[in-house]
């Protein structure tokens, strides 16, 4: 069965609330209808799209104007397979096919050779996905929706009625959390899927009487993190140096590399904390949005700065420096709205 491709049973359920599933990696789209969410983001990626490629035309159409066919066409090949490859990342991103294009990708050794990504990742990223999918046959999940909960154990479905469900249990196993489903006829429905910490607060917020007792973490939970996080230092550092000398002894060296190295360095020792909720859904996709705004607009401004020019003439022509900026700048919003989101869903889990 196309790993895509669900049941028309569990289609007429909606837009799937929350999944986790071992039968699919980070990369797999999710299970049920797009819901207004998922329709968001879709629309803001073809958008950005539309506003790249707008960009690309006007840029194009003013070199003509100024130096010709020829000339505009010949500088415009090296942006216009820069945009391509944009336009493949968001609509890859927009309709959630990362997994299927990986899978195919993967498969074709010639494809690897071309574009030169064998190595060490590429060898954990086939390892992933073989994982995901030799899972398929015996499943286990977990899939909330509306109305309906479905729990899969080794493969076995069992569809849930969310209106005759008097509580859900959360249990701690190991660092990780299984959930079972109690109902007010007596019956009771365990997942055997183990669910992260950090997911906690995107499936209690769909249930009105979640049972659950904060565990807290395993003793020498912070010290075996020191070490990495020690290595981190050197990025902090960097960053600090760098606004030191730009504020006490060379004004003219850029502050925005500063200020990038000091944020993906915390940002990065914060990443080893991704178990903590609001680490994970607020912290980390916030402080991510900040870097990618803030390094192509911070670059840009520099510019400007040092060669004198306005930022409409800098930005008029598009180029391969000014797609690859649009992009980063492009997601940036979407991952504080996320953050923010995130955000809030901790705090509710913390008042309830």
């Amino acid at each position: 069965m196309d790993e895509f491709n669900m049941s028309e049973t569990e289609l007429e359920f909606g837009e799937v609330l929350y999944e986790k599933s071992n039968a699919k990696s980070m990369y797999d789209a999710p299970s049920g209808k797009v819901g207004a969410k998922g329709i968001a983001q879709r629309i803001y990626m073809i958008l950005l799209g539309l506003v790249l490629f707008t960009w690309f035309l006007y840029s194009f159409t003013k070199s003509i104007s100024e130096n010709g066919f020829v000339i505009a066409l010949i500088n415009h090949l090296a942006p216009f397979f820069v945009l391509f490859v944009c336009e493949f990342i968001l609509i890859l991103t927009a309709f959630n096919a990362w997994g299927k294009f990986l899978r195919h990708a993967l498969q074709h050794k010639s494809l690897k050779r071309k574009h030169g990504i064998e190595g060490l990742e590429t060898k954990m990223l086939e390892e992933e996905l073989k994982a995901a999918d030799e899972n398929k046959s015996k499943e286990c999940a977990l899939r909330i929706y509306r109305d309906h909960i479905i729990v899969i154990n080794n493969g076995e479905k069992i569809i849930l009625n969310r209106s005759s469900l008097k509580s859900v249990n959360c249990e701690n196993i190991n660092s990780s959390y299984q959930l079972t489903f109690m109902f007010y006829d007596g019956t009771q429905v365990k997942a055997s899927v183990l669910l992260p910490l950090a997911d906690l607060p995107f499936i209690k917020k769909h249930f009105d009487n979640f049972i659950y007792t904060p565990a807290k973490h395993e003793k020498g939970y912070f010290i075996k993190k020191l070490p990495f996080l020690a290595f981190l230092l050197i990025p902090i550092l960097i960053g600090i140096a760098i606004i030191i000398v730009h504020c006490l002894v060379i004004p003219d060296m850029p502050i925005i590399f500063g200020i990038v190295f000091l944020t993906i360095g915390i940002l990065i020792g914060l990443g080893q904390f991704d178990d903590i909720p609001i680490v994970s859904h607020s912290i980390m996709p916030i402080g991510g949005g900040i870097v990618f705004i803030m390094l192509p607009v911070g670059i840009l401004l520099t510019i400007v700065d040092l060669v004198k020019i306005s930022l409409v003439s800098l930005l008029a022509d598009f180029t391969v420096i000014h797609s690859a900026f649009a992009i980063f700048f492009g997601f940036g919003p979407m991952l504080i709205i996320i953050g923010i989101s995130g955000f809030f869903n901790c705090i509710r889990m913390k008042k309830n």
